[in-house]
């Protein structure tokens, strides 16, 4: 009995571990099921985490490759000018003419597309008009060859090297007098195709490139709105080379511009009734300006230019160096007794005026912080009469203008420049534009010999740009 009670002891025992061993094997399994369930769960909660993550990603991606397209820049040319003034023509420095100013300014939008480029600017403050737009344009090119551009808006004007050179770049204060003559606002409303190469493009087009299209003409600023139907058409061929082997580079071009303007006065019977709106020629035989009765009815009155321009760069041990120069030559209508073109019909009479001008610069850097400057500007405003013809009569407008220019710029980083630069102004002398037809000296200044009345000016200049 006792062992029949021991084996039942044992066989319960042996039971009883088997069902807590089962028990364990389940709740195992249970657990290891539910951990299963739960890592699944994390998984597919971290793939939705960072699907959404891609998709923020993307977005931001997309946002800031657009964002990559716009290029914002500009700067400010903020300056002190002192003109002197020598009242009794002595050559001394009297009296002193002081301003301070905000010369320019620039603020620019450009967009970079696979297709287009778009362009927009205008000037803040400064200048003649503040706020005044100064490029509104959108540019594209063929995806084939990418070497053919149009180019519509309101935009410089494809003549000659400095009317385009800009602002923020130039080392002169300003540009030539003959440049501001024929282009005084630097821009037009236009249209041009642009053929220009790059590095996969053949040799030839790689050295050079060319612009030709039409313009309104107006010569005004305002966003040039066309005046008189008549349209101006420009072009330049371009050439840049290389000579690698000597440390230079030359570059240079030929433009042309043909356009005219309507004059304002239709009939003789008005001339005769106010001379003011009368359109005048210079007569060579008699140095004088004649009244021309044949543009009262609507004569297309001609505005053309022919120029040429050189740049050459090369690399010294000190610094590089510059050597720029250009020449325009043509003709245009200009309000009377001035070099101003009239582009917008006579209201102070019109002269048709021969006018050429050249100049020469020559820019030296030492190292890469200092660079001076030397310029000389010649404009001959008739090119049809010189000298001691010039008459009273006539006026000083007729006598050419000269200009020395001497000057160095300090860049103290990427974003600032300091400027000093001392123009000396000169004129063509005439024994007789002083003197009235009485013989009586009749004006302030003797133009026998150079005046020197308003014609220094000292320019120190800040400029800032981004």
């Amino acid at each position: 009995m006792k062992n029949m009670a021991k084996f039942a002891g044992i066989a319960a025992l042996v039971m009883t571990a088997s069902v807590f061993a089962q028990t364990d094997e389940a709740a195992q399994d249970n657990t290891e099921a539910t951990s299963e369930v739960t890592i699944e769960e994390q998984v597919s909660t971290m793939e939705g985490k960072l699907n959404g993550l891609e998709e923020s990603y993307l977005e931001t991606k997309t946002t800031v490759d657009k964002l990559k397209k716009i290029k914002v820049s500009g700067y400010i040319h903020a300056e002190m000018q002192i003109k002197t003034q020598d009242p009794d023509n002595k050559g001394k420095w009297s009296e002193y003419n002081t301003n301070l100013q905000i010369r320019r300014s620039s603020f620019k939008l450009e967009y970079a597309g696979s297709l287009a480029n778009v362009v927009f600017s205008f000037n803040p403050i400064g200048g003649t008009d503040p706020f005044e737009v100064k490029d509104v344009y959108v540019n594209f090119k063929d995806q084939w060859t990418k070497m053919n551009w149009i180019q519509a808006g309101y935009q410089d004007v494809p003549f000659g090297f400095e009317n385009g050179y800009s602002s923020g770049t130039r080392e002169t204060p300003e540009r030539s007098k003959i440049v501001t003559t024929a282009f005084p606002s630097e821009k037009d409303m236009g249209v041009y195709y642009m053929l220009k190469g790059h590095d996969g493009s053949k040799k030839v087009f790689q050295i050079m490139n060319l612009v030709v299209g039409v313009n309104n003409g107006s010569a005004s600023g305002k966003l040039a709105k066309e005046l008189d139907n008549a349209k101006s058409a420009v072009g330049r061929l371009r050439f840049n080379v290389p000579a690698n082997a000597i440390n230079m580079n030359f570059s240079g071009g030929g433009s042309g511009y043909y356009g005219n303007n309507i004059h304002a006065t239709p009939t003789d019977s008005i001339s005769k009734a106010n001379k003011s709106t009368a359109l005048y020629t210079f007569n060579t035989n008699t140095n004088s300006w004649v009244e021309d009765k044949s543009a009262y009815t609507n004569k297309p009155l001609e505005r053309y230019y022919a120029g040429g321009d050189l740049q050459i760069t090369a690399s010294l041990p000190i610094g590089g160096l510059k050597v720029m120069g250009e020449y325009i030559q043509g003709a245009q209508p200009s309000v009377s007794k001035s070099t101003t073109v009239q582009t917008s019909g006579a209201s102070t009479g019109t002269q048709m005026r021969n006018i050429s001008g050249w100049y020469a610069m020559y820019v030296q850097n030492f190292g890469k912080k200092i660079q001076g400057v030397v310029k000389y500007d010649f404009f001959d405003p008739n090119t049809d009469i010189a000298g001691d013809d010039i008459t009273y009569s006539l006026g000083t407008v007729e006598l050419a203008q000269k200009n020395l220019g001497i000057g160095a710029n300090y860049f103290v980083n990427d974003n600032i420049k300091l400027s000093l630069y001392w123009d000396h102004m000169m004129n063509e002398t005439s024994k007789n534009v002083s003197i009235d037809p009485a013989g009586k000296k009749n004006l302030a200044y003797d133009y026998s010999k150079d005046v020197k009345d308003n014609h220094d000016k000292v320019t120190i200049r800040v400029q800032g740009r981004f």
